[in-house]
């Protein structure tokens, strides 16, 4: 018998249900959350340039366009200028900034709520990975055979008792945004446009318009914004090898966070989940 725990209920642990249970490679797939409920959010978390999952998952579709709005010349100016506005000035990697546009899918997350087997006031307090089993506030031992974790990796590291967190070192920053209403404005849902600000007198990096809201994220705390955490992440050293020790205890991270690859995407989830664990 297969048994599946999911630890957290966000769109990772919940794709991480639907997949699993509809490939009926395991017994039990029950997802545990710390909260003592879920609220309902038909279709607010959008996906645009990637795969589309099915017709129950990803019903409408819209249109996304993106721009960089700056006063500097070239290319490589504002791609330096937008890597050191949103990760420091020692930052040396390369940024993806640019003009475009992709078909975008809403996706449906009651569809996927009413799909999974949901504990909820189930917060996890002790990972055993060599015996494969989680105990939780109320004292309750879950043994499992896989694990998918959709924890931050610091969180499971300081709950496991495989963890030598010690010899890693996380680094993030809190994100600042905040959401606007447009009152007076009629919701467009059939586009979305995202903003791009890599010049240093505009105070955040990008806004986002979408249906009868406009976002605005800034790396600075600014007037009305709140905090984001973990918020923009760092590589860390190991992280690779560590997750792949782990599989052969079971345990499967999923999720940007979990993982800690700041470019990881929910879509990555859905297409990798099975083939990780099962392939």
């Amino acid at each position: 018998m297969e048994r599946v725990v999911i630890l957290g209920s966000g769109l990772s642990g919940l794709i991480s249900s639907y997949r699993i249970k509809n490939s009926r490679y395991a017994d039990s797939v029950k997802v545990y959350e710390r909260n003592p409920h879920i609220s309902k959010r038909n279709s607010t978390a959008a996906f645009y340039g990637h795969q589309f999952f099915n017709e129950e998952l990803t019903p409408e579709s819209f249109e996304v366009h993106w721009k960089v709005n700056t006063k500097l010349e070239s290319k490589e100016e504002y791609r330096k200028a937008y890597a050191r506005k949103v990760y420091g000035a020692d930052y040396s990697g390369k940024v993806s900034i640019k003009d475009g546009e992709a078909k975008g899918y809403g996706i449906n997350t009651d569809a996927l709520i009413k799909h999974a087997d949901i504990q909820y006031n189930y917060t996890a307090t002790n990972i055993n990975t060599e015996h494969r089993v989680v105990t939780f506030n109320d004292g309750e031992k879950v043994p499992y055979d896989t694990l998918v974790c959709t924890l931050p990796m610091p969180l499971f590291l300081l709950l496991s008792s495989d963890s030598g967190r010690d010899s890693y070192i996380f680094k993030c920053e809190p994100i600042y945004y905040s959401v606007i209403k447009r009152i007076g404005r009629e919701a467009d849902y059939n586009h979305m446009h995202l903003d791009y600000f890599p010049d240093d007198d505009v105070p955040y990096y990008r806004k986002t318009t979408w249906g009868d809201k406009i976002t605005i994220e800034s790396m600075k705390e600014f007037d009305g914004s709140v905090a984001a955490n973990p918020g923009k992440m760092w590589d860390c050293d190991g992280v690779k090898e560590l997750r792949a020790r782990l599989t052969n205890k079971g345990v499967y991270f999923q999720g940007r966070y979990a993982r800690w690859e700041r470019k990881d995407l929910t879509h990555m989830v859905w297409n990798r989940i099975i083939k990780d664990i099962y392939e």
